[in-house]
């Protein structure tokens, strides 16, 4: 083997595992997303290189105005899954991960008829200086790899899309099983690549996103890695917002009006195509909830 040869193949070795058995998956943008053939995991090549500057960075003044815009639409999300972590927690000491405006920290203490205490945790100083004004206090700068708790100290953790934005895959999970209470839940969300939306979209997929998000995950990789993690899973489903489903058909599929037309009159059939997915674990968002044993 050649120097340049045997270097090239310890460059593409898997960031969670460290297997060398990787193979390219898929280019998006100007970036390859490789795929491990050990784990499973997907992940963005050139990773890790940029990843705190881009958390620190990214969303700009557009983005916040049109985050508090939607702020109605994206609470009864919230609301909805909030209610599938109280199935199995009535309320305690939260601490919501990347919180981003604190929506999430407001839904909670705001419309649950539990009582929570609510505490967040925000990278994005734009986005901290920008949250909420009732639950801006309840929220301290800092990240994942660093959480400034104390250890056994909350009731639930939920990270809501952030777990694919850090290659520290391991020491993150360690450093939630950390400051969660025996018993406690974890709650994550994240992409699924494995969805019918990513086959349906392929490179043009809006949540494949490098190399904002370093790892891409499936349902089953994650419930495995939990489950390693001494995590008792308690649910699990995939799921995504209908109008995101159709907007990405639509930026695959629709190049010209006869197109558009098209889509549109069998807009009740993708939408019955979509549930079908959910029941295979083919949503575009995996959801889980799990107890730490």
């Amino acid at each position: 083997m050649s120097t340049t040869n045997f270097n090239n193949k310890y460059m593409n070795k898997c960031i969670y595992c460290s297997s060398i058995s990787t193979v390219f998956f898929i280019k998006v943008n100007s970036w390859n997303i490789r795929k491990c053939l050990n784990c499973s995991v997907l992940y963005t090549e050139g990773e890790g290189k940029k990843d705190k500057k881009i958390n620190l960075d990214t969303y700009d003044y557009s983005y916040i105005k049109g985050y508090k815009h939607r702020k109605n639409e994206l609470q009864k999300r919230f609301l909805s899954l909030l209610n599938h972590i109280e199935k199995n927690k009535n309320g305690g000491r939260l601490l919501d991960i990347g919180c981003g405006l604190g929506l999430f920290m407001e839904t909670a203490m705001k419309k649950s008829s539990y009582n929570w205490d609510v505490h967040g945790l925000e990278i994005n100083k734009r986005l901290l200086d920008n949250a909420f004004n009732d639950i801006k206090k309840r929220i301290k700068s800092g990240n994942i790899e660093n959480i400034p708790f104390g250890s056994n100290y909350f009731d639930c953790v939920t990270c809501f899309d952030v777990l694919e934005h850090s290659k520290s895959l391991k020491h993150n999970l360690d450093e939630i099983s950390r400051v969660l209470k025996k018993d406690g839940i974890l709650v994550i969300q994240s992409p699924n690549y494995k969805s019918l939306m990513a086959m349906i979209s392929k490179e043009k997929w809006s949540w494949w996103s490098p190399p904002d998000h370093i790892f891409h995950f499936s349902s089953s990789f994650m419930i495995n890695l939990l489950k390693a993690k001494w995590y008792e899973v308690l649910e699990a489903f995939t799921y995504e917002p209908p109008k995101e489903f159709l907007l990405d058909v639509k930026r695959r599929f629709a190049r010209n009006l006869v197109q558009k037309i098209v889509i549109r009159l069998i807009q009740p059939l993708l939408l019955t195509i979509e549930r079908i997915a959910w029941f295979f674990n083919r949503g575009g968002l995996l959801f889980i909830v799990v107890k730490k044993i």
